[in-house]
């Protein structure tokens, strides 16, 4: 089990993980999570689904990037940014806990950028699962890749804890 702040988590579950730009699909298990990460994030989360916040914050340990997310019913999105000047997006991320936020936030998620992804807009996973569509900013900030895919795990885990 793990704890974090309060929240004991029972192994082993998972949320599916979606990389729409390779389309590799592959689950996200609670006890690949940084409690100390899942701690830092879940103040902005919180205030992001209470729609208190809309602002950008800093990514936690990882200077010179930041974020925002939003979240509506049973869904969150966010975006991940280089600080500027000026700020580019690097990377949007759709999170659903259930299938009636999910389709329009997957299919969202597909018209974001103009490169082709590899999967398909209208085979939407079951949920719950998470997708991250890097941008082709990506491509000047290789350093991002180091961290980036760690960090939308633990925003999508952040995000299920705090709902559930």
């Amino acid at each position: 089990m793990i704890a974090c702040t309060g929240i004991a988590i029972n192994p082993p579950m998972f949320i599916r993980h979606v990389a729409l730009n390779t389309g590799r699909v592959q689950d996200a298990r609670n006890d690949e999570i940084d409690p100390a990460m899942i701690a830092a994030l879940r103040p902005f989360i919180a205030k992001a689904c209470a729609r208190q916040s809309a602002q950008a914050v800093a990514v936690p340990a990882v200077a010179g990037y930041s974020f925002t997310a939003r979240c509506s019913g049973r869904c969150m999105t966010a975006s991940v940014y280089a600080d500027g000047p000026p700020s580019v997006r690097l990377c949007s991320i759709a999170v659903a806990r259930h299938s009636g936020c999910g389709a329009p936030a997957w299919r969202a998620l597909h018209a974001l950028e103009p490169l082709p992804p590899a999967t398909d807009p209208a085979r939407v996973p079951p949920a719950p699962w998470f997708a991250e569509l890097l941008t082709s900013a990506i491509e000047d900030d290789a350093d991002a890749l180091t961290w980036l895919n760690d960090f939308t795990r633990y925003l999508a885990w952040t995000y299920f804890l705090e709902k559930s």
